[in-house]
């Protein structure tokens, strides 16, 4: 590979590591023949296996482009999910991969889950020091449905975008903004605002 770039570390349930990142066959540019890599450690990094690709059986990105993994997190259940550049997977306990259709092709930007195994993905793209784009969080439940919630039920992401995101033991939803402070998010998507 020309180029190794856009790494992503996991320490699963078990103590796995899991390295994941983009290589770049032919040059660094951000389109052409890109392949997600993975390395694995079983004793906490002392060795390593040789790099190979994350086979998924599909492509998480658009146009020959970055598939890099934005974050990669272990559910409960000991899933594996990883966030790319366009859309959202998850490798089940039998190690098959699975694409969530709803989010193929839309700019996906980061993920967490919370302690009920809710998926929580944004999808729109922030660019630092722009104003905010409308954004749609994602709520993927473990039963594999997808709920979307926009700027009509959070009126928030239709003028500033989420940076940042994380799911507290209580199953609130953290949000950092570009503008509108912290949100905190409910189950049921009522939400607090701290500036």
């Amino acid at each position: 590979y020309h180029t190794y770039r856009i790494p992503a570390l996991l320490v699963t349930q078990e103590g796995t590591l899991l390295a994941f990142c983009e290589g770049r066959k032919l040059r660094g540019s951000d389109t052409g023949d890109i392949d997600m890599l993975v390395k694995r450690s079983e004793d906490n990094g002392a060795t390593w296996t040789g790099l190979s690709l994350a086979e998924m059986g599909f492509t998480l990105s658009q146009e020959d482009g970055r598939p890099e993994a934005y974050d990669i997190k272990e559910d409960s259940r000991g899933q594996l999910w990883v966030c790319t550049w366009f859309g959202v997977a998850y490798r089940d306990m039998d190690g098959t991969w699975h694409l969530i259709p709803e989010l193929e092709d839309m700019y996906t930007d980061g993920m967490t889950i919370g302690p009920d195994d809710r998926v929580w993905v944004v999808e729109g793209e922030y660019v630092s020091g722009e104003p905010g784009a409308p954004m749609t969080l994602y709520e993927i439940l473990p039963d594999g449905t997808v709920n979307g919630h926009d700027g009509s039920e959070i009126a928030l992401f239709n003028d500033f975008a989420i940076t940042d995101r994380e799911a507290d033991c209580n199953g609130h939803l953290w949000c950092a903004t570009d503008g509108a402070g912290i949100l905190e998010i409910m189950p049921d998507m009522t939400y607090n605002q701290y500036t």
